[in-house]
């Protein structure tokens, strides 16, 4: 797990330098215009909400194995902790640029929060469209276990 949230922060933070340099760059230029930003987060609201019914309706409770159980567990322990920092995150941060103008100034940079608000939610549905992938591949090797012990 602990490697996860590495890679997680890491993710993270280069998704801040790319918002840093976007806004930088271009700096009267939203990367989304203020319209999509409802949609962006529906859509992330969207997949948070089908990644947890995944974890939840897994068919962890139907294994017999205790090895395989207890890798299982512990694969759907980090996809969901990984799915509610990231939501929560994306949550704090689209509140923060509906309540306020959306700029950041530090050390004379202006960075527009829109810009780490949409580099953040796209990395966030990579790292959905991720794990969706990883628990079908989970799923369906603890499907091959399982009928690998039918045939026994």
């Amino acid at each position: 797990m602990k490697n996860s949230i590495v890679k997680l922060i890491v993710g993270l933070v280069i998704c801040l330098l790319l918002s840093i340099g976007y806004s930088t760059c271009f700096k009267n230029e939203m990367l989304v215009p203020n319209s999509a930003i409802n949609t962006i987060f529906t859509i992330i609201g969207v997949f948070f909400s089908v990644g947890m019914s995944l974890i939840i309706a897994s068919p962890q409770v139907h294994i017999k194995n205790e090895t395989i159980k207890k890798k299982t567990a512990d694969i759907l322990k980090t996809v969901k902790s990984i799915y509610m920092i990231l939501f929560l995150l994306v949550s704090a941060l689209y509140i923060f640029i509906l309540n306020n103008d959306a700029e950041i100034i530090i050390k004379g940079i202006t960075i527009n929060a829109q810009d780490i608000f949409v580099t953040i939610c796209l990395y966030t549905l990579i790292k959905f469209v991720m794990n969706f992938n990883d628990m079908y591949n989970l799923f369906q090797s603890i499907k091959d276990e399982m009928d690998q012990d039918v045939v026994k």
